[in-house]
Order: structure tokens, then C-alpha cells, then sequence
């Protein structure tokens, strides 16, 4: 993020629980690469880390801010336009790797 953008304050303490991961989501997707957001949640987003970590992966930055017992602060910033690709294997076809059932590994 650079010095002169202030980050977009999102205070989902009012928004209806169903609303909130969709609304952080669409917040976070209008960000311009190098921004971000501080998200002010009454309690910590974990479900919320969680959801956008598996979507965005490393083009996210979820940094915790300070924070007390009335609300958790967390700078969410976006680093990439798109998340780095994945790749994904049938790790059966992997060379040297053999798929064991579960019940044979155990001798039944």
C-alpha cells in the first residue's frame, strides 16, 4: 500500500451476519492492486480469513490490527490482481507414490 492512500475503514458491526463475508468479498475485489481495507468486526474473522485465503491465496495480505474487546481490526490488503495459480494433482500419478487404502494399511 502506498503512503498517500489512506485504506477504506469497513465496519461490518451493523451489517447482518449472512451479509458480511459477501459484502468484505465485494469490498475487497473493487481494491486496486497495492490498497486495502481495514475491516472492523466485533469479534475475529476467522470463517472470513479462512474464505478469502482459499479464493484469493497469495494475493491477499491479512494483517491484524490493534484491537479490544469491542471490536477486531484487520488490514486486508490486496497484492496481486489475480491469485497465483494453482496446481493441483492426482497424487496416484505422481512417480514413486503408491495409494494405500486405509483399511490394507491396517492389515484388515
Amino acid at each position: 500500500m502506498t503512503d498517500e492512500t489512506a485504506p477504506e475503514i469497513i465496519d461490518v458491526r451493523t451489517v447482518p451476519k449472512p451479509e458480511r463475508h459477501p459484502f468484505v468479498m465485494a469490498a475487497y475485489q473493487k481494491l486496486d492492486v497495492g490498497s486495502g481495507l481495514i475491516l472492523i468486526n466485533d469479534h475475529e474473522p476467522k470463517n472470513l480469513k479462512i474464505e478469502m485465503e482459499a479464493e484469493y491465496a497469495e494475493a491477499l495480505a491479512w494483517e491484524p490490527q490493534a484491537s479490544d474487546d469491542q471490536e477486531f481490526r484487520v488490514l486486508i490488503s490486496k497484492r496481486a490482481g489475480t491469485p497465483l495459480p494453482r496446481v493441483l494433482a492426482d497424487v496416484g500419478e505422481l512417480g514413486g507414490a503408491e495409494v494405500v487404502k486405509v483399511n490394507e494399511a491396517k492389515g484388515s
